[in-house]
């Protein structure tokens, strides 16, 4: 299964995932409401094969932290999770493997990690 980083702010959001994820049989690395302290703690992250992203992070948004996380984790796919139609339209387009409107189902979500953890990343 796959090493992934979580993104999200919603701490409620950000456990279901970790749970859901675990109980998948992956290996969560990592939950942050910050997405650049994600990145100051790199030194101590296993390597993800996977970030998920969130779009809103309080005032700071996802997307504006994609070229450093392609430069990071240069083997990890991301995968952009946003209730912003035009955010998940453009996200392909901006870098990210892939995007999904939220809220998303769980069922959706592992369907979606299986399906990108079987292509190469767009950074690698």
């Amino acid at each position: 299964m796959a090493n992934i980083l979580i993104v999200e702010d919603e701490g409620d959001i950000a456990e279901l995932y970790r749970m859901f994820l675990e109980s998948a049989g992956h290996k969560i690395v990592g939950t942050y409401a910050d997405p650049a302290e994600a990145l100051d703690r790199v030194g101590m992250l296993a390597a993800p094969d996977l970030v998920i992203l969130d779009e809103r992070l309080g005032a700071r948004s996802g997307s504006s932290y994609l070229a450093s996380y392609r430069d990071v984790f240069r083997n990890a796919r991301l995968l952009l999770l946003s209730a912003d139609p035009d955010a998940v339209r453009w996200a392909e387009t901006l870098g990210f493997d892939e995007a999904k409107r939220k809220p998303v189902t769980l069922r959706h979500l592992i369907e979606n990690i299986a399906g990108l953890l079987n292509r190469p990343p767009r950074g690698g």
